[in-house]
């Protein structure tokens, strides 16, 4: 087959789609990027998302703490046991830190505007660490070993949620 005829066509086209290589690896580039384990994981859309990378702590997550505008952190599917180290993270608003090894909820008070977190498949036993989320409308902790004594402060931390934002928006209190 002869493609002689078409050669010029051809390297247009060649052409045009190193450029958009070109372009999409400059654009790369200017990626806000944390490194796990010597591999570069890039925050795009102010959302990171790094489950299944069998971190154990957070702080093998290097430059997570400069990502200070990053709203949404997909850490699921680890092996974490602390949550710690998101201090700087204070616009954060989604947090999942599903199917890890959790016992405690600690490390969360700066995280202001955290409005959902998910908790589900740890070892949480107990219900404190919220106190400070203000802002937290969504709590996901299913399959925890949950003491039963414990229960009744989802309900109570619900209520006081609930009333918070009612009170935010100018709507009389639902749970007294």
């Amino acid at each position: 087959m002869d493609l002689t005829y078409n050669e010029p066509r051809l390297g247009k086209i060649v052409d045009k789609r190193a450029q958009e290589i070109v372009k999409y690896c400059q654009e790369k580039a200017k990626l806000p990027f944390v490194t796990v384990k010597g591999r570069k994981y890039y925050a795009e859309n102010d959302r990171l998302e790094l489950y299944s990378k069998e971190i154990t702590d957070i702080s093998e997550i290097k430059g997570l703490g400069d990502l200070i505008n990053l709203k949404e952190l997909y850490l699921f599917d680890n092996q974490i046991t602390e949550i710690k180290g998101l201090d700087t993270l204070t616009n954060l608003q989604m947090l999942n830190l599903n199917r890890n090894r959790i016992n405690e909820l600690k490390g969360l008070k700066n995280l202001k505007n955290l409005e959902r977190i998910e908790l589900k498949s740890n070892r949480i036993k107990e219900i404190k660490g919220f106190e400070y989320l203000r802002n937290l409308k969504e709590v996901y902790l299913d399959g925890n070993p949950i003491r039963d004594d414990e229960l009744h402060l989802i309900g109570k931390r619900a209520q006081e949620i609930v009333n918070y934002c009612h009170e935010k928006i100018g709507q009389k209190r639902l749970y007294k």
